[in-house]
């Protein structure tokens, strides 16, 4: 029996325990008993005691004892929860260590701006220096590893074939030029835009919302011209090919008819494969119908051309078609060259056209669909770009710039792992890839004495990311 003159100094969130004629609180929580489907009491550790005379008094916080060690926590346990299988993909491709040095620069790169030199003070502030201890990063040694990664291009596509989208998938291709100040490597060659510069040939799932496989290319070599190596490469099957304006010719559609794969193809404004002359009529009569497209009208015409099942689809987008007369109207009262009212009428019948070829036995609709997926492949760019920081590629040799490209294909596979979980989560749209690597930041392990501790991270944040799958 408690004494009502003790009971009235107990802490809230508290019970009383009597032992050898003292009291002393304990602090107590509720949790879910999975069991009985309700909750239950827990008690904690001794907080204190109780005397009539002094009332409550706190225990002392115990003497920290060694040093106090802080490691970067939230989105090693972020990444390693969404992707849980890569670490040991890469192990089982490359080796332990390489595997593992491969691992924790993907990770780190996509946490922050890194360099060689700076990679080492990334690692050892994180927790992969604690999941995997004594990594060799240093300069000097990060050198050797890119070099010995670049290699091994069986083990990289080894690993991208691990991760190929399932049959049914569609697929959209489109490369980029990256920059390069490179005096050594030979991939950075001089392109269209009279610049030094390499090409960068990507595939993404558009099912998975990931990039499934990459080409590193010499910057005078056009995508157009590497895409059937890169399909018989990637041994892609039973999927759909977006690809992008300049990807259609004879020889690419020859290696996809081989391949047997499904395709959507944009052809350019001037193409000869149909006669375009209804296009110049302001009347929509020749068109065979019309759908609703982001608060746009977009009418459509489906032309069979011979027995193979090939077809274009002709669209017309009224917004953009209006936007555009809009557009050159502005530059004319601006007085641009080449702006004026004769140009105009002869431009404006193609306003808001275009064309997609392609072999697929569904509606103009799902056609037009499927390449306006393509989006997502342009913010995997806009990604790789910005906010990986690469404006630029200052590898000295072909092996390392393979080992940059990897490493960067690794980042985005996280990137877009997160981006694909936030989807399914349906989180507020204030949520991001980028706002929720920024709340993942601020979780740290401590290690007091012996002993590791989590930081404490707010009921909202910790919804959050149990939402995603990650708890903590």
């Amino acid at each position: 029996m408690i004494p009502d003159e003790i009971k009235k100094h107990r802490p809230k969130g508290s019970e009383i325990h009597a032992i050898g004629g003292r009291y002393y609180a304990y602090k107590t929580t509720s949790v879910w008993d999975a069991g009985k489907k309700r909750a239950k009491k827990k008690t904690l550790g001794c907080i204190g005691r109780i005397t009539v005379e002094d009332g409550f008094i706190p225990s002392k916080p115990k003497e920290i004892s060694g040093p106090v060690t802080v490691k970067e926590y939230g989105c090693f346990a972020l990444f390693s929860a969404l992707v849980p299988e890569l670490s040991d993909q890469l192990c089982e491709v490359f080796g332990k260590d390489i595997g593992q040095r491969t691992y924790a620069v993907a990770m780190l790169r996509l946490m922050g701006k890194t360099t060689k030199a700076g990679i080492r003070r990334y690692y050892h502030g994180s927790w992969l220096s604690e999941k995997f201890p004594d990594l060799a990063l240093s300069e000097n040694t990060m050198t050797s590893f890119m070099r010995i990664l670049g290699n091994a291009r069986s083990g990289i596509r080894e690993l991208m074939e691990m991760r190929l989208p399932t049959s049914g998938a569609a697929v959209l291709f489109d490369g980029t030029a990256i920059l390069s100040s490179s005096k050594t490597m030979t991939y950075a060659c001089y392109g269209r835009s009279q610049r030094q510069q390499i090409n960068l040939l990507y595939a993404f799932s558009q099912t998975d919302h990931a990039p499934c496989w990459y080409r590193l290319l010499p910057g005078n070599i056009a995508d157009m011209a590497a895409f059937e190596t890169t399909l018989k490469e990637c041994g892609i099957r039973d999927c759909t090919v977006v690809a992008d304006k300049g990807f259609f010719s004879k020889v690419n559609v020859s290696a996809l008819d081989k391949a047997a794969l499904n395709y959507v193809l944009p052809l350019k404004a001037n193409t000869t494969l149909i006669d375009t002359g209804f296009t110049s009529d302001a009347s929509t009569a020749a068109y065979d119908g019309c759908f609703e497209y982001h608060r746009r009208v977009i009418w459509h015409k489906t032309i069979a051309l011979g027995a193979a099942g090939k077809r274009v689809h002709v669209f017309r987008d009224e917004g953009k078609r209006a936007q555009l007369e809009l557009n050159f109207v502005r530059r004319m009262e601006a007085d641009y060259e080449s702006c004026d009212r004769a140009t105009l009428e002869e431009k404006k019948t193609r306003f808001g056209l275009s064309y997609l070829y392609s072999n697929l036995d569904v509606s103009s609709h799902e056609v037009y669909l499927a390449y306006k997926a393509r989006w997502e492949i342009e913010e995997c760019f806009d990604y790789l770009k910005n906010s990986l920081d690469l404006g630029c590629v200052y590898q000295r040799s072909n092996e390392e710039a393979e080992a940059w490209a990897f490493l960067n294909h690794l980042s985005l596979t996280m990137f877009y792992a997160l981006y694909a979980a936030i989807a399914a989560a349906k989180l507020p749209s204030r949520w991001t890839p980028e706002t929720v690597m920024a709340m993942a930041k601020n979780i740290n392990r401590v290690k007091i004495g012996q002993t590791w501790l989590t930081t404490e991270i707010s009921k909202a944040d910790r919804s959050i990311l149990e939402a995603l799958g990650v708890i903590l």
